[in-house]
């Protein structure tokens, strides 16, 4: 111990050592004289306030003390204690030994007490012990209300009643924070008149006390408040608050029973809350479990269910989980042994498998398909103790994947027969542009086949009508050359009508001067007209604008049709032509043409079918009119591409009216092309190529009558060789010709004049009339283009415009 026994009795002979086992091992030699020996061991140390040993840390000293001294009063570390077995008082210091763990007691005796002095102490003792009592008793109820009650706002008022009561508070509140309301919110309220607002008037120290985190007591006066935060994880969250109209000193021990009263509350609360939380969590869990759509289950290695969510029970077509007890679901596809080995491998290895797609069979037998992610749950052995799934019904999905398939099988048939129809009908096309080229390939064949001779006849018969004839010759050769004029004009329908089907058809707007081109036509008709004995008109509307845009050669061939068929049809009577402006605005204006006769009509059942190709409203082969049937149905056409239409009223045997609307620009008055009056300079020098020697003849009669002198080569190559060897001043190129045609001849002048530096003009005179020819003939070098039959006046305008050219 660091002292000897002779030592302490020397130094303190009035001192106590304390064993740990709570045995008085030594006492002072002062002490052992003034009590009987073994005294102290019968009656001991009284011990009245075992708290004081809590600052040793030793329940065991106390427990020891006890049994032998009363604590009378204690200041810092210095003890009083009563000898109960002699009434003397020893006042000194208790020190721990650590070596040995004794307690160690050193002092002296105090004065004797009187007996007044006891009562004293006695009544005291005793007041301590009712009031220790009342608070185990507030406490004690306190800590029962807790315990009975479901929750805070039901235990609230019964505690504050029981603390109140006890230790004689005239109210008390428990407030709680209100998260929303961001500020406290009075929970329970007890005072003991009955009520708070109406008796008592305090200002309540709640906020204060929750926003510091500390407890607070306070005395004003004669009234006491004192508050004390309710905590849950070190956070306040309420304050449990009480009030006196007395004046109550702070007690150190009731302090601390109500700081351990807002803990117990914390704790009761935070526990609350977290039940409340599991209860929460498990009903949503719950409700989440019953009312997914997906299946979700728990079952043993064998195959039973131990859980299962309605969702998967409906899967199943069963109506409870002992439903499915009954039934042996191995054979509707559920359970391990319906998995493959590769699927029960993976789950023995991983513990897991994802995406397993089976097919199951209801309990109506009908299939379904799903899709299970499956884990397996092991005991502290390794075994599986049961398998957790969560199953999704994808029969739809495989439904509608089966469908798909089905529907790009099908597709692909499709595709296929699409394939099969495209290189058939590609076949087709391919067949039907050869077959309209080869029929555009004879068209123009034949037209130049046709016009050649043609060429021959008209331009032969225009020669010797211009010599001395008899008038019985004359009236003969105007006939040929009326049929001449005739045939060339149905030649003409048939190209016109090739180049319809064949979407070539096209208009060349330019201004032009709408009141001379109806002149003009209506000069044409005129004479046809006087030759039947009818009437001509022509009324134009004075709104209609002089100068328009448009393709006058066009709309001069419908004017010439539709006129020339209301003359053809008209026996007596009249033909007058109207122009009339149907829409106006801006550049456009849209004019409405009418041709009216009073000649046989055209019955109504016919109307529709006289713009048809090649029929006529009379088809017998007794009809009295003729003609092919292709002038309407290119009018139509034209029309059409003017951006109007045809209408057509008629009454049968009073005649009929054709009408048509067109598009126009409205153009700008230009002037008139001065007309090059034909040169026949004397000695001028012409080469003709041309292989055809009717048209040659008529060629070199024409240009020898109107004074140019004339060599003639049959090709291409041999009219090189006389350009070699002669200068002309001008050539005519026929286009279709053997050994080397006019285009390559043409080609070839031109390729020597880059070396020569001399240019010859070139015309080319041709029966190649298609859309394309002239272009042709430009772009091989030509510079003048003239189309067979020949004409002499279109052919001298020619070469004069060529010769009179930079």
């Amino acid at each position: 111990m660091g002292l000897t026994p002779e030592l302490l009795a020397k130094a303190f002979p009035f001192h106590l050592v304390f064993g740990p086992d709570g045995r008085i091992l030594q006492t002072g030699p002062a002490l052992r004289s003034l009590c009987p020996e073994g005294s102290l061991l019968s009656d001991g140390i009284a011990v009245h306030q075992p708290r004081i040993l809590a600052d040793y840390q030793a329940i065991r000293e106390h427990a020891s003390i006890r049994e032998h001294a009363s604590i009378r009063e204690r200041t810092s570390s210095t003890f009083t204690l009563e000898v109960l077995s002699s009434g003397m008082w020893l006042r000194g210091t208790m020190l721990e030994m650590p070596e040995t763990g004794e307690i160690l007691f050193l002092g002296g005796p105090q004065p004797a007490m009187q007996p007044s002095d006891f009562t004293q102490i006695l009544t005291g003792q005793a007041a301590k012990v009712r009031q220790a009592n009342r608070k185990l008793e507030a406490h004690h109820a306190a800590t029962q209300a807790l315990s009975v009650s479901a929750t805070l706002a039901e235990a609230a008022p019964k505690i504050l009643r029981a603390i109140s009561a006890t230790l004689n508070f005239d109210a008390a509140a428990l407030w709680l924070f209100d998260e929303p309301a961001a500020g406290l919110r009075r929970e329970a309220v007890w005072s003991r008149n009955g009520g708070l607002d109406a008796t008592l008037e305090w200002t309540s120290i709640a906020g204060q006390v929750f926003a510091m985190g500390e407890p607070l007591w306070i005395e004003e006066g004669l009234h006491t408040a004192c508050a004390f935060p309710i905590q849950n994880d070190g956070q306040p969250f309420g304050v449990i608050e009480f009030f006196s109209s007395q004046a109550l000193t702070r007690d150190a021990e009731t302090a601390e029973m109500l700081s351990d009263l807002a803990v117990r509350i914390g704790s009761y609360e935070r526990r609350r809350r977290v039940e409340q939380a599991l209860r929460d969590s498990e009903k949503q869990y719950r409700q989440l479990f019953e009312n997914m759509l997906t299946g979700l289950y728990r079952a043993t290695p064998d195959g039973r269910l131990l859980m299962a969510n309605p969702a998967l029970l409906r899967m199943l077509g069963l109506s409870s989980l002992e439903a499915a007890a009954q039934r042996d679901l191995s054979a509707a596809g559920f359970g391990i042994g319906c998995w493959s080995g590769e699927a029960a491998q993976a789950l023995e290895d991983r513990g897991e498998i994802r995406g397993l797609e089976s097919k199951w069979t209801r309990a109506d037998g009908s299939p379904m398909f799903v899709r299970e992610n499956i884990t397996s749950v092991r005991g502290h052995s390794g075994a599986i103790l049961y398998y957790e799934g969560t199953v999704e019904d994808i029969t739809e999905r495989r439904w509608a994947e089966q469908e798909l398939v089905h529907y790009n099988e099908q597709l692909e048939n499709a595709r296929r027969r699409l394939q099969s129809q495209s290189r058939e009908l590609q076949k087709a096309r391919d067949q039907a542009l050869d077959s309209s080229r080869l029929k555009s390939e004879f068209l123009a064949n034949m037209s130049h086949e046709i016009r050649t001779p043609m060429n021959g006849i008209i331009g032969m018969t225009g020669l010797v009508l211009e010599t001395e004839l008899t008038p019985e010759q004359d009236e003969y050769l105007s006939i040929v050359k009326m049929s001449a004029d005739s045939l060339l004009g149905l030649l003409n329908d048939i190209l016109d009508t090739s180049k319809i089907e064949s979407g070539k058809l096209e208009l060349d707007p330019v201004d032009f001067n709408l009141r001379e081109l109806l002149d003009s036509t209506l000069k044409l008709m005129c004479l046809r007209a006087a030759q039947r004995g009818l009437s001509m008109s022509c009324e134009v509307d004075p709104d209609a604008p002089h100068w328009v845009v448009g393709d006058p050669g066009r709309l001069g061939q419908v004017l010439v049709n539709l006129i020339g068929n209301a003359i053809k049809f008209t026996e007596r009577g009249e033909v007058a032509v109207k122009v009339a402006v149907a829409s106006s605005g801006g550049d456009e204006v849209v004019l409405r043409f009418s041709v009216r006769d009073s000649g046989i009509g055209i019955p109504e059942d016919k109307r529709d079918v006289i713009f048809e190709p090649f029929r006529q409203a009379d088809g017998s082969t007794t009809r009295k009119y003729g003609g092919t049937g292709l002038g309407l149905t290119i009018c139509a056409r034209l029309v059409a591409l003017m951006g109007g239409r045809f209408e057509v009223e008629s009454e049968e045997g009073q005649g009929s009216t054709f009408s048509f609307t067109a598009q126009f620009g409205r153009g700008k008055a230009t002037p008139a092309p001065e007309r090059v009056e034909p040169r026949r300079p004397t000695g001028l020098s012409i080469l003709l190529a041309e292989d055809n020697a009717v048209s040659r003849q008529l060629a070199m009669r024409i240009l020898e009558k109107q004074g140019y002198s004339v060599t003639c080569a049959d090709d291409g190559q041999e009219a090189l060789g006389l350009l070699d060897q002669l200068l002309f001043d001008l050539v005519l190129m026929d286009v279709e010709m053997p050994i080397m045609n006019g285009l390559d001849a043409s080609a070839a002048i031109r390729a020597r004049e880059k070396v020569t530096g001399r240019h010859i003009p070139i015309i080319a005179m041709t029966a190649h009339v298609m859309k394309g020819d002239e272009q042709k003939c430009l772009a091989a070098g030509m510079d003048g283009y003239v189309s067979k039959p020949i004409r002499p006046a279109d052919l001298a305008e020619a070469i004069s415009r060529t010769l009179a050219s930079p």
